[in-house]
C-alpha cells in the first residue's frame, strides 16, 4: 500500500505540472500587455525566464525585443538566436521571422535555402509572413528559379490574410502588367485593401487611379481624399511631393461644397486593420 502522503505529494506534483501552461500562458500575456503599453523593460522581464526555461513562444517574443530593440539594445544576430530555438520547437511565428532574416541577411549570413525551409514550414502553418517571404523568393528568383505564377500564389494567399506588404506587391504586378498581363481593376482592388489600412503608399498608388480612372471610374473626391491621407503618412521624397501636387490640382479643380466633402471624408478616416497581430509588441 502506498503511504497516504507519499499519494498526497505526487498528487500535488502532478496539479503543479497540470497547472505549468496555464502560469507560462499567462506570465507571457503579461508580458505582450506591458510591450502594448510600452513598458518593454517590463515586457523584457516577463519573457526572458520563460525563454530560458525553454518556451517557445517566449523565446520567439524576447527574439522580437532584440529585433526590434524595444526594452533591450537592438541585436539582429541575438534575435536570430532566439527565433532559431523556437522555431526548433515548431513556433511558426519564429520560422517565419528567422526564415525573413536568412533571406535578407539580417544577424545572420543570408541563405536563401536556409530562409525557403523554414518560411515554407511557417507557411504550411498558416503563417502570413512566410507566404510573404515566399512569394519575395519565387518573384525574385532567390535560391530557386524565377516563378511568376508561384510568387502571385503566395503573395495573393498572403494578401488574403491582411498582410498589407502582400496586397501593396500584389497591386504593384498587376498594375506594372510586366511579368503578367496587366489587370487595373485588380491592381485597384489591392491597393485599395492596403490602402484602407493605413499604407501611405498605396493611398498615393489609389488615388492616382481615381485621378485618371484606371481600374476605377474617375472620381476626384476621392482622389483628393487618398492624396491627402497619402501627404501625411508618406516620408519625404518623390512620392511625397507628387501626392502634395495631385492634392492642390484636386483641390483647384472640385470647387468649394465639393472640397468641404472631400475634407469631410479625409477627416472621417480611420484604416481598419484586417488581420491583428496576437503577438505584436506594438502600442494598441
Amino acid at each position: 500500500m502506498i503511504p497516504r502522503s507519499s499519494t498526497a505529494v505526487a498528487l500535488l506534483v502532478v496539479s503543479i505540472l497540470a497547472m505549468m501552461p496555464t502560469a507560462i500562458a499567462a506570465s507571457v500575456d503579461e508580458g505582450l500587455k506591458a510591450a502594448r503599453m510600452g513598458e518593454y523593460d517590463r515586457a523584457v522581464d516577463e519573457f526572458r525566464p520563460l525563454a530560458e526555461a525553454g518556451d517557445s513562444q517566449a523565446q520567439y517574443l524576447l527574439g522580437l525585443c532584440y529585433q526590434q530593440g524595444k526594452g533591450v539594445p537592438m541585436n539582429p544576430a541575438r534575435a536570430a538566436s532566439w527565433f532559431d530555438k523556437a522555431a526548433m520547437a515548431g513556433n511558426a511565428d519564429a520560422q517565419s521571422a528567422l526564415g525573413t532574416q536568412y533571406l535578407i541577411g539580417q544577424g545572420v549570413a543570408p541563405d536563401p535555402d536556409r530562409a525557403y525551409a523554414l518560411l515554407n514550414q511557417a507557411a504550411a502553418a498558416g503563417d502570413r509572413r512566410a507566404k510573404y517571404g515566399l512569394g519575395v523568393i519565387y518573384e525574385a528568383g532567390l535560391g530557386r528559379a524565377a516563378d511568376m505564377t508561384k510568387a502571385l500564389g503566395w503573395y495573393k494567399a498572403a494578401a488574403e490574410q491582411g498582410l498589407i506588404d502582400a496586397q501593396f506587391a500584389l497591386a504593384q504586378i498587376y498594375d506594372a502588367g510586366q511579368a503578367i498581363s496587366r489587370n487595373l481593376e485588380q491592381a485597384a482592388l489591392w491597393y485599395e485593401r492596403a490602402a484602407d489600412q493605413g499604407y501611405a503608399r498605396a493611398q498615393y498608388a489609389l488615388a492616382t487611379m481615381y485621378l485618371h480612372g484606371e481600374g476605377v471610374a474617375v472620381d476626384k473626391l476621392e482622389a483628393y481624399k487618398w492624396f491627402t491621407l497619402a501627404v501625411g503618412g508618406l516620408p519625404p521624397g518623390q512620392e511625397h511631393d507628387l501626392a502634395r501636387q495631385g492634392q492642390s490640382l484636386m483641390a483647384g479643380d472640385l470647387g468649394p461644397e465639393k472640397l468641404a466633402e472631400a475634407k469631410r471624408r479625409v477627416a472621417a478616416f480611420v484604416p481598419r486593420l484586417e488581420h491583428a497581430d496576437s503577438a505584436s509588441l506594438q502600442p494598441q
